[in-house]
Order: structure tokens, then C-alpha cells, then sequence
């Protein structure tokens, strides 16, 4: 799914210049862009081995181009470091519409273990803004998901299924560059009833998961007992101060490996987030509902990583 830069770059024989490039990465670069083999050439877009697959988007290829040209112009001091976007928002315009951005469920095993990061989502089901909607479309399929830290609950990840996930997914990539919080957005009031509301409800849902999340809401001092206490929380749970051997890190990435090839599954018994209305419904219709979300998600699954 998608394009390899190899069939348009055959056509320029670059080989002749001197310029490194493999059919499926395109031109071997640096992360400032520059050709590692042929210093005058720059790269941008689909064509730069320093994008990932996942993140060769339309607008990260202009985003690369404007960076490209800046470190081919400017002098060394005043070149960006680097020339690819650490965020990229990744969209599959279907109905509904499928966000995410940051890093995947997996990924965070991968990179945190699975105690190292929270996880939550909430379904769109049973919300005014689903309730208002239900008579034009299938509610049942639509959450919100967020990865956030331990320490502190910044934010990591998310994954929107929402017809207005592309737009939503927005708000998430504006706090990963800036470093915010789930807690930040538990503090920013959304319009109501709107799809970004579910957003605030998930947010606000991880922050009083904690009792260092209550006291961020406690005013300045709360705040601050907030940051001192989770701190100290974390490097005493994490036994942080010793280095662990090599054996010891190869074995916990290993093991990292191993608990990543089950996320999937570990996935579909995660809790829902607590909602502030109670509801009623049939257990045939809950039935049905929950066995939407997981085919939904399997499909999400698939293209998330795309």
C-alpha cells in the first residue's frame, strides 16, 4: 500500500552523480536531509530515507522540502537539526474517518514495557453528540484512544475513529511537539456537545486515575506536590540510579519484543474510561456494540502503521 520511490528515481540514473539510493528508501540521507554520499544533493518527500513509510504524507513532503532547501541556503549555526517532523498526523478518510499520530499501542511496549505507559479509550456510544447522530449514522464504532506516560501522564500517542478524526487528531499533535499533558487538556475547556468532546473525557479521565493527577488540580502548590511526588513515585518504582548490565537491557528488550507480538490481543480487554452519565441498554444491543469496536480496531490495526 502506498509508493516506493524506486520506480521514479531509476529514471534519473543518479548512480552517475555519485548519490546513494535504494529502491525501497529512496536517496540514503542524514537526518538534516543531505546525501551521505554526495554532499551537494539534498532529498525530500517519499524519496528520503530518513522519512519513515508511515510518516511519507503529502504534507510532511512539503514540510521536508522547506527544511531541505533551508539546510542547502543557510549556514551550519543556522540549520535545523533535523529535517523530518517527529509527528506526523496519519488519516485514512473512510466513514468513519481513522486518526492516529504519535506512537502506537505496540510501540509504546516496544519503547516502555507494558507498565511503563497508561492506556485508555472511550466509545463515542451513549454521548449527547452520538445520541444527536445516531439517526444518521453507526455510533457504535467510534472512540477515542490515549497513550500517555507515567510520569507526569504526558502525552505519547493516539488513535481517533471519529467523522471528525482528521480534524480531531490535531489537538493531540499541537501537545506532542509543545510536550503537554493529558492533564493540560483535562484543564482546556471544549465545546460541548462536539466529536472533540470525547477528547476532554478521556483526558480528564487519566488524570484522576492518580492521586498525583487529583493534586495537579489543587492550584499552584497541588500542582508542584503534583510533579515532586510523581517523580519520586516513578524513580522508585522503576529503580532508577543503577545501570543495568548489558545482558540484563538485551533481556528486557527482548522481552519488550515478546510482549508487543501480544498488544493485540491484550488490547481488546483494556478498561473504558468512566463516563459521567449512567445509561441503560439491552444486552443484545451492548453485545453488538462491543463486537463493532473490535472489528473496528482490527482494522485499525492493519493501517495505523501504514
Amino acid at each position: 500500500m502506498g509508493r516506493e520511490p524506486g520506480t521514479n528515481l531509476e529514471q534519473l540514473n543518479l548512480q552517475k552523480a555519485g548519490v546513494k539510493w535504494t529502491k525501497k528508501d529512496g536517496v540514503t540521507v542524514r537526518s538534516d536531509l543531505r546525501s551521505v554520499s554526495a554532499t551537494h544533493v539534498y532529498a525530500a518527500g517519499d524519496c528520503a530515507s530518513a522519512v519513515q513509510n508511515r510518516d511519507r504524507r503529502s504534507v510532511h513532503a512539503g514540510w521536508t522540502g522547506y527544511h531541505a532547501v533551508q539546510s542547502a541556503l543557510l549556514p551550519r549555526v543556522f540549520r535545523p537539526a533535523s529535517g523530518v517532523h517527529p509527528y506526523v498526523p496519519r488519516v485514512i478518510y473512510t466513514n468513519p474517518e481513522i486518526a492516529s499520530i504519535g506512537l502506537s499501542y505496540a510501540d509504546c511496549i516496544r519503547t516502555y514495557g507494558t507498565r511503563g505507559f497508561r492506556v485508555m479509550r472511550e466509545y463515542e456510544t451513549h454521548t449527547d453528540r452520538a445520541d444527536t447522530d445516531s439517526l444518521e449514522r453507526d455510533t457504535t464504532v467510534g472512540f477515542v484512544e490515549l497513550r500517555v506516560s507515567h510520569l507526569h501522564g504526558r502525552l505519547l500517542g493516539a488513535t481517533v475513529v471519529s467523522p471528525a478524526a482528521s480534524e480531531s487528531i490535531n489537538e493531540i499533535g499541537v501537545a506532542l511537539v509543545n510536550g503537554l499533558s493529558c492533564r493540560d487538556i483535562a484543564r482546556s475547556l471544549h465545546s460541548y456537545p462536539s466529536h472533540g468532546y470525547l477528547m476532554y473525557r478521556v483526558s480528564l479521565a487519566l488524570t484522576w486515575s492518580d492521586i498525583w493527577g487529583l493534586l495537579s488540580a489543587c492550584g499552584p502548590l497541588g500542582r508542584a506536590a503534583s510533579v515532586v511526588g510523581g517523580t519520586a513515585s516513578y524513580v522508585l518504582k522503576s529503580g532508577r540510579g543503577k545501570q543495568p548490565r548489558w545482558w540484563w537491557r538485551k533481556y528486557k528488550r527482548n522481552y519488550r519484543e515478546w510482549e508487543t507480538k501480544g498488544a493485540d490481543y491484550e488490547f481488546m480487554n483494556l478498561p473504558k474510561a468512566k463516563t459521567m452519565v449512567n445509561h441503560t441498554s439491552s444486552t443484545n444491543k451492548e453485545q453488538e456494540a462491543e463486537e463493532n469496536h473490535r472489528r473496528a480496531y482490527s482494522f485499525i490495526e492493519v493501517f495505523q502503521d501504514v
